[in-house]
């Protein structure tokens, strides 16, 4: 212990839940656990009350008191403060609080008591103490007034927590930035892909093959597979002009204009049910799985071998998934691992049907900018529901299979170094 300072314990230096005498008309604050903050912020806010209404059946203290949570979990949360600014100076509030007054309010900081409280060491020292049926645990005021407080002067005292506040400061600016820079990274993407799908990411090259092209392409194979009987035959002609769409404004004349399903076809999964779940085997992707931006496998279910349909549900990597169903409708990912895994029911997978027309890539990170619209497609109420015509009738913008890759290019290095950014400061 640093020269100069000394123990004590706390029932030496504190009266422990003090009452107030005043009188029963006087406004006073009223504070209920939930008003008062968790963690290190040390603030809490009120009600106002006339005293005689709160007088009894709470607990009772007034500015300057240290009040901290004695049942878990809220006291591992730190819900703990010092009261000031009180209505008339004076309050009541929660049962569920110690209260701790000073009784020489000139050798002793009740913030220097508050920090000390807000330790790990006090809130560790405290929970091995917890007595009660669990879930309604409680610390008995006995233990914290046994408990033994360094003590340095008064001055000391004062500069101690003058350098706590001031790092706590500090810290909450840094997470303040930090959810900002995180805010401004997440704008940011959203703005590049805008560029991406709209024709403003990167330059056009008059040396590109159009799109209308490889749209032209597209038809020209679906005739020849027609008069070969191996096709229906097929008398939609995609749209290849650039005419102004609300979704992507004027677009670089290179570019051309489909629907969705004539360059992609939605593959929904099997309808598998809970009694094929097992516990190894091939991973089944559910709605569940689908996460922002990825799928995630780390709580799934799995398909024995034997009991795979012959029908081709497997994802490969690179595949983007939507859910169709359900609070997530519209929601999709990319499947990004090279393990074999299957699609359940209600989940759709946006195939590309012409690669040399449309690069997987491209078209994941251009079907985000559809979310919304998808989402507001849906239809069921409260379970809202998509399905693969809705999808396959968007209108997609296609610009030439060179720039696609510049854009594909552009847009992953500017990704790169935004997630760097993160990465740095977390």
């Amino acid at each position: 212990m640093p020269q100069g300072w000394t123990i004590a314990p706390i029932s030496d230096l504190f009266i422990i839940n003090p009452r107030n005498s005043v009188d029963d008309k006087l406004d006073v604050s009223f504070v209920p656990m939930t008003l008062i903050d968790d963690g290190f912020s040390n603030r809490f806010s009120y009600q106002e009350r006339k005293w005689g209404e709160v007088k009894s059946g709470f607990t009772h203290f007034a500015d300057g008191d240290v009040g901290i949570a004695k049942i878990t979990p809220c006291l591992e949360n730190r819900k703990s403060a010092v009261f000031s600014n009180l209505k008339n100076g004076i309050g009541a509030g929660t049962t569920e609080l110690h209260i701790f007054r000073a009784i020489n309010k000139a050798t002793i900081l009740p913030e220097y008591l508050l920090w000390f409280f807000k330790a790990e060491s006090f809130i560790s020292s405290c929970i091995g103490a917890f007595s009660g049926a669990v879930g309604q645990q409680r610390v008995s005021k006995d233990h914290i007034a046994n408990t033994i407080l360094p003590l340095p002067s008064f001055a000391e005292q004062c500069r101690i927590v003058m350098a706590i506040e001031s790092a706590f400061t500090i810290i909450s600016e840094i997470e303040q930035n930090k959810g900002d820079l995180l805010s401004t990274v997440t704008a940011a993407k959203s703005k590049i892909l805008s560029f991406a799908i709209s024709g403003k990411l990167v330059a056009q090259d008059e040396n590109d093959e159009p799109a209308s092209a490889l749209l032209e392409r597209i038809q020209t194979e679906r005739n020849a597979l027609a008069r070969k009987g191996k096709i229906k035959k097929d008398t939609s002609v995609p749209v290849v002009n650039t005419t102004d769409s609300s979704h992507y404004g004027d677009l670089p004349e290179s570019w051309a204009i489909s629907r969705l399903g004539e360059i992609c076809n939605v593959a929904n999964g099997f309808a598998f049910n809970s009694g094929d779940y097992k516990s190894n085997g091939v991973p089944l992707i559910r709605i569940s799985n689908i996460k922002s931006g990825f799928i995630d496998l780390s709580d799934c279910v799995f398909i024995d071998e034997n009991d795979i349909p012959e029908k081709d549900y497997y994802v490969q990597k690179g595949d983007l998934l939507i859910a169709m169903s359900g609070a997530t409708t519209g929601k999709m990912g990319i499947y990004n691992l090279d393990n074999p895994t299957l699609l359940n029911q209600r989940v759709g997978n946006i195939k590309t049907l012409y690669p040399n027309v449309l690069l997987d890539e491209y078209k994941n990170y251009a079907m985000s900018s559809f979310a919304e619209i998808i989402l507001a497609s849906a239809y069921g109420g409260a379970q809202p529901n998509i399905n693969s015509n809705g999808i396959e009738n968007l209108l997609f913008a296609l610009p030439p299979l060179a720039e696609q890759r510049r854009i594909v290019a552009a847009i992953e290095a500017a990704f790169g170094q935004l997630d760097e950014i993160l990465r740095v400061l977390n």
